[in-house]
């Protein structure tokens, strides 16, 4: 008799795999977020409720078309979300928390980290736990949402569509606000050349404005222009567009006439030119559309498609949200996309929604005794009285993510606004004027990474701190502009002065005051008034969402709390790095502190998905 021997690691694997099978099938354990492990295999990811239905149009409004995943009919699990992947080449993976009961013919499904995968061989083969750019664009929302790589970025659906062209920054923190393009004033782009627009009844279709790559991918290049940026024809990015043709400011244009015009003999285009501008058709049209009545567009992106208007918003991250202008829904969206995206009207008088994301906060208006809202605009950043009256409006691009900050730069009673682009910080007076000094700006070829009013002794002696991208220092700024006296900071070895600092927050703990200093690579550091160093801690914090803190009389007793790189909740001493409170116990996509029940103590507040709970001082759920 011949004896077989398995050995003892197989015989173990197995039974563990067992184990493992027979856990996440019957006891469940908290299943894990496959968004936040897919790989970039995968260029189509969306989420749905369980079992819900999609028609042939997802959205009802006919853009952008993605089709309906051609297995979906067939699946079936009491999950109460399913997670989808399509590859390139039209594999496909879903997600569910609970075992699938029925799957396409030749599909299989396996057990993973506490929910199951279906696919076919093939497909579940490609799966891997190595994100990368998709995982950095996904955005839950509250009925599903849908994201899918392009050759010119990424496109976002769940609610609104964002959209981020390739090279934009994957995951900046701020709001957007939407503009009613009837109201805007006209603008021009110095850098882009003009932008022009043209109602759709004058016979173009669907119509967009924008710039290029900032367009879900249903309105898509016209292939005129393809054609001459193949042939290298200087366009400049930003444009008005139609099926057939558009409109583009060409560099040094006189050169590019005739080449233009002769490739468009050759592929029987109409190509007229308006100054330095080119309209070119491809049904031969471009004289009569070239005699259109344009007029000045404004610097937002906007879009005709069909009867509906659609508006685009850019955020801090270069990202682009498109909403519906006729559509409450498709205008209300969700929190992230940074943390907050937000649609609402810049017109000179406006109906407002409490809690926008898109405020920058409140200061008071000593004139009228009331406050001023103050919110980020299609323009840059603007005042509104209670009644919703536009007061003032400062042109300026790239709000950075923090509150506008009301100071008393004289410490006389008069208010104004504090607030900082990466090209200048602002303080503007309750009638729109620039205080003696301001704007501050940084050096030539530098840009302001972050900004921090802080008022130490809370007597209005305000200081204007400034991050510097080409240096890696915090700046400080007084009074009038001023620089600061004794204030001199200088990263200690150890410290990436190469990385941006994106958050800085005073902090006053016992007696002693500390500059919080994060960097986009998680370093700290904690200094004294003077900038020097006041101490060190090894705690690293992801820099994609503000900190927050809850404080003791020393480093120890004090703790940061943000959300990780993989959306969990993580708290650790400033001193010590000890992982806290509710370290690991929660994931987030949103995080805030206040005082909920009134008893002095704030509470912390965690959003996922749109679901708020709220957790007390001894890390209990206490809604």
């Amino acid at each position: 008799m011949r004896l077989w021997f398995v050995p003892v690691s197989i015989v173990l694997a197995a039974l563990a795999s067992l184990w493992f099978y027979t856990r996440t099938s019957e006891e469940g354990s908290p299943p894990a977020d496959p968004m936040v492990w897919a790989s970039d295999d995968w260029v189509q990811w969306q989420r749905w409720p369980g079992g819900s239905g999609m028609g042939d149009d997802l959205f009802g409004l006919g853009c952008p078309t993605w089709e309906v995943p051609r297995n979906l009919q067939e699946l079936s699990s009491r999950g109460a979300w399913w997670s989808g992947f399509e590859s390139a080449e039209g594999e496909e993976v879903w997600h569910a928390d609970e075992r699938w009961e029925s799957l396409p013919v030749g599909w299989d499904q396996q057990p993973w980290r506490g929910g199951f995968l279906a696919g076919t061989p093939v497909a579940l083969g490609l799966w891997s736990e190595s994100p990368g750019d998709m995982a950095k664009h996904w955005r839950d929302a509250e009925q599903g949402a849908m994201l899918r790589r392009t050759d010119v970025g990424w496109e976002w659906w769940g609610g609104g569509w964002v959209v981020w062209p390739n090279g934009a920054a994957d995951s900046g923190s701020g709001s957007i606000v939407g503009d009613d393009p009837q109201s805007g004033s006209a603008s021009v782009d110095l850098e882009t050349g003009r932008l022009w627009d043209v109602h759709p009844s004058q016979g173009l279709g669907d119509t967009w404005i924008g710039r290029l790559g900032d367009e879900p991918s249903c309105w898509a290049m016209p292939s005129v222009e393809a054609r001459m940026r193949d042939h290298g024809v200087p366009l400049q990015n930003w444009g008005t567009r139609w099926a057939s043709g558009g409109r583009w400011h060409v560099g040094d244009s006189a050169v590019w006439m005739e080449p233009i015009r002769a490739l468009g003999h050759v592929d029987g285009w109409g190509v007229h030119f308006v100054g330095e501008d080119v309209v070119v058709d491809a049904t031969r049209d471009g004289l009569q559309l070239a005699t259109l009545e344009w007029f000045d567009a404004t610097r937002d992106r906007k879009a005709w498609v069909g009867q509906h208007r659609w508006h685009g918003s850019p955020s801090l991250n270069r990202s682009v949200v498109w909403h519906v202008h006729d559509s409450p829904e498709a205008m209300s969206l969700q929190d992230e996309v940074e943390g907050s995206l937000a649609s609402s009207g810049t017109a000179d008088n406006v109906a407002w929604t409490e809690n926008s994301p898109a405020d920058l906060g409140f200061v008071g208006n000593h004139l009228t005794g009331g406050q001023l809202r103050i919110v980020r605009t299609a323009l840059g950043v603007g005042a509104f009285d209670d009644s919703g009256q536009r007061v003032w409006e400062v042109a300026s691009e790239d709000v950075l993510p923090a509150w506008a900050v009301q100071v008393d730069v004289y410490r006389n009673g008069k208010y104004q606004t504090a607030f900082s682009t990466r090209e200048a910080c602002h303080v503007v007076d309750v009638k729109g004027r620039e205080v003696p000094g301001f704007p501050i700006v940084p050096q030539s070829g530098d840009v302001w990474t972050s900004m921090a009013v802080v008022d130490y002794d809370a007597n209005a002696n305000h200081r204007f701190l400034l991050a510097s991208e080409k240096t890696g220092r915090i700046l400080n700024y007084r009074g009038e502009g001023e620089t600061t006296p004794g204030w001199s900071h200088q990263p200690v070895p150890g410290i990436d002065a190469s990385s941006p600092v994106r958050h800085i927050q005073h902090l006053r703990l016992g007696s002693r005051d500390y500059v919080y200093v994060g960097r986009d690579n998680g370093q700290v550091e904690l200094l004294r008034r003077t900038g020097e160093p006041r101490a060190q801690t090894p705690v690293r914090v992801n820099p994609r969402h503000p900190p927050l803190f809850r404080k003791g009389r020393d480093l120890d007793g004090t703790s940061v709390l943000f959300i990780d790189e993989l959306g969990w909740v993580r708290e650790f001493t400033l001193g010590q790095g000890d992982a806290v409170g509710l370290s690991g116990m929660i994931r987030a996509d949103r995080l805030d502190m206040m005082d909920l029940d009134g008893d002095g103590r704030d509470e912390v507040v965690t959003w996922l998905r749109g679901e708020r709970t709220v957790w007390n001082a001894r890390n209990e759920k206490v809604e």
